[in-house]
C-alpha cells in the first residue's frame, strides 16, 4: 500500500499568521498539526506539542505576540505520495515525528500520520499487535 492510498487533506497556515489564529484553526478542525507555507513552499509544521512548548516557555501573554515561524518546527520531514506505508513508519520512526507532509513535484498534496499507518497496517495484516 502507497501512502496516496492513505493520505488525507492537509490544513496549512501561512508563517506570519499569529499563533492565536493557528491554535483557534487547529482546534475548529479538530486536529493536532498545520502545515507551514510561506511563498507557496512548505517551511515548517506546527504541532499541538509546538503550542505547548510555546505557553510553557513564553506564557500565554507573550505568546499572543508571536507568529507561526516563531513556534513552528522548521527542519519539515516529508514524504512523496507513491512512497510505500513502510517508508513512511520507517521515516517516522528514523525522525522521531508522527506526521509527513507528502509533496509532489514541490507541490504539497497531503499529509499522513503515524495513525494512518497503524490503522493501515493493521488491516492489511502487515502489522501484529499479538
Amino acid at each position: 500500500m502507497h501512502v496516496e492510498d492513505v493520505m488525507h487533506k492537509v490544513e496549512i497556515i501561512d508563517e506570519n499568521a499569529d499563533v492565536k489564529a493557528a491554535a483557534d484553526l487547529m482546534a475548529k478542525k479538530q486536529i493536532g498539526s498545520l502545515v507551514v507555507v510561506g511563498k507557496e513552499k512548505v517551511v515548517g509544521i506546527v504541532t499541538e506539542r509546538d503550542f505547548l512548548e510555546c505557553f510553557a516557555r513564553f506564557g500565554k501573554g507573550e505568546s499572543k505576540k508571536l507568529k507561526v515561524k516563531d513556534i513552528m518546527s522548521k527542519n519539515v520531514i516529508t514524504i512523496t505520495p507513491d512512497a510505500l506505508l513502510e517508508d513512511a513508519a520507517a521515516l517516522m520512526t528514523r525522525h522521531k515525528v508522527k506526521r509527513l507532509p507528502v509533496v509532489k513535484d514541490g507541490l504539497l498534496v497531503g499529509i499522513i500520520t503515524a495513525s494512518d499507518v497503524i490503522a493501515n497496517a493493521k488491516s492489511l495484516g502487515e502489522l501484529s499487535l499479538f
